[in-house]
């Protein structure tokens, strides 16, 4: 059965056209303060605020031939969220680049899209970099942080 249209891309890898869709996350982990992850300056606003934990989540990425699919990739792909300024925040995203590398591979790997027999992979998000959510610059927050450049301001209307 091939993915409904709705919510999916197109892009085309080596001159074959797919369609991908990236799921909504599963949290499959407790909360917890991670400071290697994200950078000292947003966990300090953050903390006053009761925010700033990360949680493990997975997504599901699912790759088929735009036309006539006969097989799938199906991609498990492991990676954090974090209990943000703005709700729970991404700290990865998933873009056509990512999906391209996905195909490629999985063609070396030996996965066909005009046979039956779906392929599957694990990816896991590299948590090497720090993390600079953006900080919602509530009223009465006490000013911006020194060289840090992911801000939301808040309009006050009265």
């Amino acid at each position: 059965m091939a993915m409904p249209k709705k919510g999916s891309r197109e892009i085309s890898v080596d001159g074959i056209d797919y369609r991908w869709r990236v799921s909504r996350y599963r949290i499959i982990s407790d909360w917890r303060k991670e400071t290697e992850v994200l950078d000292e300056r947003y966990l300090k606003a953050a903390e006053r605020y009761g925010l700033g934990q990360v949680a493990d989540v997975v997504f599901k990425i699912t790759v088929e031939l735009r036309n006539d699919p006969v097989s799938v990739i199906s991609v498990n792909y492991f990676g954090l969220v974090v209990d943000g300024f703005l709700g729970i925040d991404q700290l990865v995203s998933i873009k056509p680049k990512l999906v391209s590398e996905i195909v490629r591979a999985s063609i070396q790997a030996g996965w066909n899209p005009e046979r039956q027999g779906n392929h599957t992979v694990e990816i896991i998000e590299n948590t090497n970099q720090t993390h600079r959510p953006a900080i919602l610059l509530l009223p009465g927050f006490s000013g911006e942080i020194k060289d840090y450049d992911n801000y939301v301001k808040v309009i006050q209307i009265k």
